[in-house]
């Protein structure tokens, strides 16, 4: 969906009802050809400024549940900790592979153990206790004029198809 509305209803609207790419119009030419190629290739995409309102607003964990993930991040090997880092900041598994001089099959490998040892259902999740659990910090705003290109896309699996959840 390309939109120029920026109004947090309009995209839980739009993903409730299926949408796997959101993208406002004053994206430049550089995110949105990211955007549909993310889309195109089964994954789904939302732009970083509708992304850092989800997290700022959702959060994935109970109260309870939130110092078992805790603890399960520091059973996260130093590698599965790279990954993770790389899933939150919006990378495939094809970036996070040439990043860390890995082949994208072991980086699958990698998010496969990381979902399963913090009992997650999907990127998103991950990405999302990643931020929660200050493993990695949400891009701040700049103080200048904004870039039409995120430095840190977020990938289509880091949007979670309709999960039942409160949001």
């Amino acid at each position: 969906m390309l939109t120029r509305t920026e109004r947090d209803g309009h995209l839980y609207r739009s993903l409730k009802a299926g949408v796997r790419g959101f993208l406002l119009k004053s994206a430049g030419q550089e995110e949105l050809t990211f955007a549909v190629r993310a889309v195109a290739g089964g994954e789904a995409y939302i732009c970083p400024t509708m992304t850092r309102r989800l997290i700022d607003r959702f959060e994935i964990l109970p109260p309870s549940q939130e110092r078992p993930h805790t603890v399960a991040l520091a059973a996260l090997s130093g590698r599965e900790t790279q990954v993770l880092s790389g899933i939150a900041m919006g990378r495939s598994n094809q970036e996070i592979a040439r990043e860390l001089h890995l082949t994208p099959a072991t980086v699958k490998s990698h998010v496969s153990h990381i979902l399963a040892k913090l009992e997650l259902p999907n990127r998103m999740h991950a990405a999302l206790l990643a931020y929660r659990t200050g493993l990695v910090r949400p891009p701040q705003a700049p103080s200048q004029a904004p870039s039409r290109v995120p430095s840190a896309p977020v990938p289509a699996a880091a949007v979670a198809p309709a999960v039942s959840r409160p949001w």
